[in-house]
């Protein structure tokens, strides 16, 4: 969105309402004033015989003439691991860290919902270890890789997510989630004890 009205393809208007709406903190982060390749097209529709496929711009270059039609799996909520695992691809796409653009890749699993929706889930996470204890983040629930706003699970707990401003136990010591350093690529936990 920023991009697009550093371009002037949104009015400014509509950019300082998206921010309103969206709760956009465009401060938080770095952001390049060149376009970048931060976005991921889908095709998707159903076939001669109806049966819905879709196709992804896995190398982002604006063309899906070179990408592979997909039959996504039927989701299985008991099996996502198995199924990230199985039908994930890797997408590229361009990020800015520490001022540059980088190009970067990341697993994309898209499955079919059986309501006639798909759902789409980057099956990726970052890793830290404190005092032993390893520690894995998320980034909004597994569905960006801009790590804006991440969760974190202590690996002895999986089922507990603690989101930004909540508390993580860590051995004997409690810590206060503030997020993640984008350009760092840092969790940025603050020790309470």
């Amino acid at each position: 969105m920023f991009q697009s009205y550093k371009q002037g393809l949104v009015s400014e208007e509509y950019f300082n309402d998206f921010k309103k709406r969206r709760y956009a903190n465009f401060e938080k982060r770095p952001l390049s004033e060149e376009p970048i390749k931060c976005l991921v097209y889908v095709l998707y529709g159903r076939d001669e015989k109806g049966i819905w496929k879709h196709k992804v711009d896995a190398n982002n270059n604006y063309n899906f003439a070179d990408d592979s039609e997909i039959l996504p799996p039927k989701v299985d909520w008991t099996k996502l691991d198995s199924l990230a695992k199985e039908y994930s691809f890797e997408v590229k796409y361009e990020s800015f860290r520490n001022g540059k653009i980088v190009e970067l890749s990341a697993p994309v699993l898209i499955v079919d919902l059986d309501n006639g929706f798909f759902g789409v889930n980057i099956p990726q996470h970052g890793e830290t270890e404190i005092d032993g204890t390893k520690i894995l983040i998320s980034s909004q629930g597994f569905t960006t890789t801009d790590y804006d706003s991440v969760s974190v699970y202590n690996l002895n707990r999986i089922d507990e997510r603690i989101n930004e401003k909540e508390y993580i136990t860590i051995g004997s010591h409690a810590y206060r989630n503030l997020g993640c350093n984008i350009n760092k690529m840092v969790l940025q936990l603050e020790k309470l004890d």
